[in-house]
């Protein structure tokens, strides 16, 4: 099922998906804080996405925005021409999704940082994920210790810090330390009635 917003539409993950989330994948600036880091083969991008249309409560999703939009029409030409284009047209500018147990993760394209696609999205998922699995309490985020931009976004949902898991390791940063939000069910159904 599709979930659309006031401003793109979150697609659920398919194999269609995965010319453009390779490209999407191979920019540094997306994958600096994913521990999987560059994908170096469309083999390996297939054998991802593969992975997590399989898993129970994964609920991935692409981030798709059309290129009538305001928001896109709002973004550089320059910028826009970096953003991977699917199949039917529209662009993808993120991904989202439940890789583990009622966690959520994602990854913005570069070109609509600081635009509240990030924040957008991850209410509108959210919502539906909650609405859909009724014995979920809460949910988490995790991000690296240091990545600003992703811990600010969850503050302002209204996710609370709640552990430092220690260190993990990214190909492309080395060794990190990992950080756990976490947000409660009574806040998500909050959203929709503000």
């Amino acid at each position: 099922m599709s979930i659309t917003t006031s401003r793109f539409t979150l697609e659920p993950l398919t194999l269609d998906h995965k010319e453009a989330f390779f490209q999407f994948r191979s920019d540094p600036r997306t994958y600096k804080w994913t521990t999987s880091g560059k994908w170096t083969s469309m083999d390996q991008c297939t054998t991802w996405l593969n992975e997590r249309m399989a898993r129970p409560k994964c609920d991935q999703y692409v981030i798709c925005l059309s290129p009538d939009s305001p928001l896109a029409k709002s973004l550089d030409a320059s910028a826009l021409a970096e953003v991977p284009t699917l199949p039917n047209g529209n662009y993808f500018i993120g991904s989202l999704g439940f890789p583990r147990k009622d966690e959520i993760g994602y990854l913005v394209h570069p070109a609509v940082w600081g635009k509240g696609v990030a924040p957008e999205a991850i209410k509108a998922a959210l919502t539906v994920y909650f609405d859909k699995y009724k014995d979920v309490m809460e949910a988490s985020a995790h991000t690296d210790e240091e990545n600003g931009q992703s811990r600010r976004v969850v503050e302002k949902l209204g996710f609370k810090l709640t552990d430092y898991k220690g260190s993990y390791e990214t190909s492309y940063l080395g060794k990190r330390t990992e950080v756990v939000y976490v947000i409660e069910r009574e806040v998500v159904e909050g959203w929709s009635k503000n």
